[in-house]
């Protein structure tokens, strides 16, 4: 997506990540449109929540501040994630998963690793929208949630993600608007990371997640996000030939054991239960 960034505007990117991705869900997810009127609100709620306002105010945020101070602020989302969904949703908070949250965030400290904020000028501002894009997520979530009470998972993702699209749209008209040669450089490596962005980031992550958020309580499904920045470091390693820190060991040890160590407190996890 860093790709793309450098030839495209970040809401021309937006909308034609979530369009391209609307038009591959379209063939699979078409026998899971039918929605009730009466609920068109709170998808629409939805998608305004979950896409356009978190990867507006995310873009916004990496612009203005570090990676490293986005990493840890979007890396918030679970803690609260788990007192929303303890208020809203009547989740129980317990000993066990608040254990499970502390462990993880501190492995996420160990990698990320200091200075954790550099902040000053712009660096605040940054930070301001990167906390708005980590708060519309958590609402997302919640509202997705009440919806699976109804309807499946892939009919939420579809049409979220055509939403989201429509959404977007009149940001990155403006954008064209504003600056009519911001495609001029359109490229090889900005269709690798729209292509990206609408296969990977789109369909498969927001699908597998809805329907992973659908199985979980929302509160443990957070905790699955504290594996973004170590799946992020590994493919750096690849791509960008970085290396393997002890710090980085440790940190995705403790991550990985407090997310096990949430979910290993079901004797029957909720994924099994059909088949019992």
């Amino acid at each position: 997506m860093k790709w793309a960034l450098e030839v495209l505007p970040p809401f021309t990117l937006a909308f034609l990540r979530f369009f391209m991705a609307s038009a591959i869900m379209l063939p699979f997810f078409w026998k899971f449109r039918k929605i009730e009127m009466a609920d068109f609100g709170k998808i629409f709620l939805a998608a305004l929540l979950g896409i356009t306002l978190n990867v507006a105010f995310f873009f916004l945020g990496l612009k203005l501040t570090f990676a490293i101070n986005a990493a840890l602020i979007i890396a918030t989302i679970p803690i609260f994630t788990m007192v929303t969904a303890g208020i809203f949703l009547k989740e129980t908070l317990t000993l066990r998963l608040v254990f499970s949250t502390v462990l993880a965030f501190s492995g996420l400290i160990l990698i990320i690793g200091p200075p954790i904020f550099n902040f000053g000028g712009t660096h605040l501002l940054g930070a301001f929208f990167l906390l708005l894009a980590s708060l519309s997520w958590v609402a997302f979530e919640i509202v997705s949630k009440k919806l699976f009470k109804k309807y499946q998972p892939f009919t939420v993702v579809f049409h979220i993600t055509w939403i989201g699209a429509a959404l977007f749209f009149p940001m990155a008209a403006a954008e064209l608007i504003s600056n009519p040669q911001s495609l001029v450089g359109f490229n090889k490596q900005a269709l690798i990371g729209i292509l990206y962005g609408a296969i990977f980031s789109s369909t498969v992550a927001y699908t597998a997640w809805q329907w992973g958020l659908s199985k979980l309580p929302t509160s443990e499904a957070g905790l699955f996000l504290y594996l973004e920045p170590i799946s992020a470091i590994l493919v750096s390693i690849w791509l960008l030939g970085e290396t393997i820190t002890p710090l980085f060991v440790a940190g995705s040890l403790l991550v990985i054991f407090g997310v096990i160590f949430a979910e290993s407190r079901r004797k029957i996890h909720p994924l099994h239960q059909s088949a019992t």
